[in-house]
């Protein structure tokens, strides 16, 4: 019962705090959450103003459970609509952008790989099953829709990688080692970027120390797109010349590999370039072989552009301290450089007018008839008929 006091001069009840002055009940800042279970879970979760992924996780599995009502729904997508909104609920970049894939839609979402053969899965709704829920916080939360392996003579199995993320002081372009996948476009830019830029490399990962990471890269417009990988990658049973089993990207940090895995993932939505038409869409390695150098802006944000055939545009891209990659066409003659492969370009020394390149081949390469290292002329390029792509120094967003 609330207590009441007379008030003398007019002889009414007056409640205890309307005579106190004291201020009304605070605002429920969770109001729009109108189901219960979510409403509670947030405000349990919540530190401060801030949810992060294992909170965002949980809130999610709690609604996925015996399958998403139209309340469940409706309130996850106020929920999505309140993170990083003025005056709403903080969390990370990453964290944002994966809950509202899940939530508002993501063409990822069509269908589920899970490492082998893809079935359909959608977008969330109302009425969503208990399993599609479940698929669907998996893949953006827990990273377990690993590309599939089909087509792809002697892939191996999916097992953890045990290997740290980066060496202290890394990354480093020699971190970078092509394995069985014709991906030396893809490949060659995260080495060139790791050695122009490290710190980009660095910032792609979200460490969720957990056996899982997000990594980000940029779409055509240069906003941030991120994906969710675990630590489990191809492996085989022998090895490269460097003694690594990763039948991929392979060496003895785990970056390479996850990065190149995320791609597969990113081209499951569909949205991965190949020299200015879109590839097929799907969650698989064998999808991103062969391509030209969109991966630079994919991973840095910034344009990248076909160099002039004389490669003074090159030349002053790589004084200029920007990413430079060099391709070949499908007949060469110089003894170190591959047909129809994607190099990336270390330096210029303007004395001997040469450039001095690296084949993204690297550590796992066993053979001695080419130097994974090596030098030419300007002269000797243009002769060949190669091809060089720069980044320009200025992100699209």
């Amino acid at each position: 019962m609330t207590r009441a006091t007379m008030d003398h001069a007019t002889s009414t009840p007056v409640l205890a705090a309307d005579r106190a002055g004291d201020a009304p009940p605070p605002v429920d800042p969770f109001a729009a959450l109108t189901d219960m279970g979510i409403h509670d879970d947030v405000c349990r979760l919540i530190q401060g103003d801030t949810l992060d992924d294992g909170a965002m996780a949980t809130i999610l599995q709690d609604a996925a459970w015996g399958g998403v009502t139209a309340s469940d729904f409706d309130s996850l997508r106020a929920l999505g609509g309140m993170l990083n909104a003025p005056g709403g609920i903080q969390t990370s970049d990453y964290v944002c952008a994966i809950s509202r894939s899940l939530i508002d839609g993501d063409p990822a979402n069509a269908h589920w790989t899970g490492g082998g053969v893809a079935t359909d899965l959608g977008d969330l709704h109302a009425g969503s099953s208990e399993v599609q829920a479940d698929r669907l916080i998996d893949k953006w939360f827990h990273g377990t829709d690993e590309p599939s392996l089909s087509g792809l003579a002697d892939a191996g199995r999916y097992r953890p990688e045990d290997k740290p993320l980066f060496h202290d002081g890394g990354p480093a372009y020699t971190d970078v080692n092509q394995g069985s996948l014709g991906d030396c476009y893809l490949l060659s830019s995260l080495a060139e970027v790791a050695l122009r830029d490290p710190d980009t490399i660095r910032s792609m990962f979200t460490d969720n120390h957990n056996g899982t990471y997000g990594v980000r890269f940029f779409d055509h417009d240069g906003q941030a797109d991120y994906v969710t990988v675990d630590d489990r990658v191809p492996m085989r049973g022998d090895q490269w010349a460097n003694g690594a089993h990763e039948t991929f990207a392979n060496g003895d940090v785990s970056w390479v590999a996850l990065a190149e895995k995320a791609y597969a993932e990113l081209n499951g939505a569909g949205g991965v370039p190949d020299g200015g038409e879109t590839r097929p869409s799907g969650d698989a390695y064998h999808l991103i072989e062969g391509g030209y150098a969109d991966p630079i802006s994919e991973i840095t944000g910034k344009p990248v552009a076909r160099c002039s055939p004389d490669l003074h545009e090159a030349v002053s891209a790589l004084l200029h301290g920007q990413e430079v990659l060099m391709s070949t066409p499908e007949s060469v003659h110089m003894p170190d450089l591959v047909k129809g492969h994607m190099f990336e370009v270390l330096g210029y020394d303007t004395r001997s007018e040469r450039f001095e390149i690296h084949n993204p081949w690297g550590a796992a390469y066993g053979g001695h008839d080419k130097a994974m290292t090596f030098s030419a002329s300007a002269s000797d390029l243009i002769h060949e008929g190669v091809h060089m792509y720069a980044a320009s120094g200025t992100a699209l967003a």
